[in-house]
């Protein structure tokens, strides 16, 4: 009864901090939410993007070729050549800008998602094809033994292989564990 008071205002401390928490990872879903929704608006813009550039491009050589053309004809000076050469170069520099900006959008839908889900090799041997086990115990052990001096030597983890935790111990295929192949 004297540690009444105490308690319950421990309680009510805990209770706020917890509050405090689910509006912390709620922030944080919907940030990625956003970030993962902007990387794609950017990567489905910018292809658009590029097929309008590209088209601008097509134009600009065709509109350089009739202008050097006339020029050879003598019915243009070459100020209008370099002006439609410039025009070109600077299409063509959207182009760029904008296949470049294809990749960024990728990679920020990617770095949104969390991404790493490819096996990390860096100074690692190169990587040997499937395994070809008589058995699926012997299938397990095969990957434990390869987990084990991978992970030695670069340090990853067993979900940066995209075999699901457990799935070795526990001698059965879950989803995304490595399943034997017969040969």
């Amino acid at each position: 009864m004297l540690n009444y008071g105490r308690i319950l205002s421990n309680v009510r401390a805990q209770d706020a901090q917890f509050q405090a928490l689910i509006l912390a990872y709620q922030s944080t879903v919907l940030t990625a939410g956003q970030e993962v929704e902007n990387g794609l608006a950017q990567f489905l813009k910018s292809q658009e993007q590029v097929k309008f550039l590209a088209e601008s491009v097509k134009a600009a050589e065709s509109a350089v070729k009739i202008a050097l053309a006339q020029y050879k004809g003598g019915t243009i000076d070459f100020n209008r050549v370099a002006l439609v050469q410039q025009n070109l170069v600077l299409q063509q520099n959207l182009l760029a800008q904008a296949q470049g900006s294809i990749a960024l959008g990728l990679v920020q839908v990617y770095r949104a998602l969390g991404g790493g889900w490819e096996i990390r090799l860096t100074g690692c041997e190169p990587a040997k094809p499937l395994l070809v086990c008589p058995s699926p115990a012997s299938t397990q052990r095969c990957l434990r033994r390869s987990r084990c001096r991978l992970a030695r030597s670069t340090g990853a983890r067993s979900a940066d292989w995209g075999i699901a935790p457990g799935a070795a111990r526990a001698g059965r295929p879950t989803q995304g564990s490595v399943r034997p192949t017969r040969g």
